[in-house]
């Protein structure tokens, strides 16, 4: 029986040429895999662009949030449409994964038991600076246990029932983070998977300037302070009590292997 896959690319369609490359590369790993899937590709906003955007497969589905700087928002817009899929994947529009039996790996990692999945991406942040577990190298790539990664995004749909799904107040930035150290406090594992990619994007805020870009900036800006509120009880300019929250985590989970 096939695995079954829903995949949801959140976009703001400003470069339709690489969007829809994106999706052409998908189409063909998702073939080339042997799995049943569907893709949606959610826009902010139904511009001229993504209105007449048409995609070559009906498997391709577009959608539109109707919330700027949203991901979240675009993210649960997919995540409603699951039936019965077995696993959900979320991918920038920007990222290429030059493995072309990434997603058949991927599913074989994530029901290895003793690892306990939850996350599975592909891009580290800083945090990995003060939470990073190696990981014995026997799953076709070298991985990391981490609190948080993204570039790719890839679990389990039944993770929504014990986590719930990506929190919308986060708006330009933290959602992702934030859904990780869910998961993380859930007692399930993200894991940086090391993979051959290539991220084509300047940055999202770059795509905007003058007041679009205020806008986006003071979104940003409040998505941090809740997010600092949230997970370590202080204001974002406390650094030091991040850093220590951090560690914190760092020293269970080394407790927790040495056991």
């Amino acid at each position: 029986m096939k695995n079954k896959v829903l995949f949801c690319l959140p976009t703001v369609f400003t470069n339709p040429d690489r969007t829809n490359r994106c999706v052409d590369h998908l189409l063909f790993q998702c073939e080339l895999n042997n799995i049943d899937f569907k893709i949606f590709v959610v826009s902010n906003i139904e511009d001229d662009k993504f209105e007449n955007w048409i995609p070559k497969d009906s498997r391709v589905i577009k959608m539109v949030s109707g919330q700027i700087h949203n991901v979240s928002k675009a993210l649960n817009l997919a995540i409603n449409k699951i039936t019965d899929e077995d696993y959900f994947v979320q991918l920038q529009d920007d990222m290429f994964i030059l493995d072309n039996k990434w997603i058949d790996n991927f599913i074989q990692i994530y029901n290895v038991s003793e690892l306990k999945c939850g996350v599975l991406g592909i891009r580290p942040h800083t945090t990995r600076n003060t939470y990073c577990l190696p990981v014995e190298n026997k799953y076709n790539y070298k991985m990391e246990e981490l609190l948080w990664s993204d570039g790719v995004m890839f679990m389990s749909t039944n993770i929504f029932s014990r986590v719930g799904k990506f929190e919308e107040v986060f708006v330009g930035d933290k959602e992702s983070q934030d859904f990780c150290y869910k998961v993380h406090e859930s007692g399930l594992r993200n894991y940086m998977v090391y993979i051959n990619r290539r991220h084509e994007s300047s940055g999202h805020g770059a795509k905007f300037s003058g007041e679009k870009q205020k806008f986006y900036i003071k979104c940003v800006v409040e998505s941090k302070k809740m997010f600092f509120k949230k997970w370590f009880k202080c204001d974002i300019s406390d650094t030091e009590t991040s850093v220590k929250w951090h560690k914190q985590k760092m020293e269970l989970a080394k407790k927790r292997v040495d056991e």
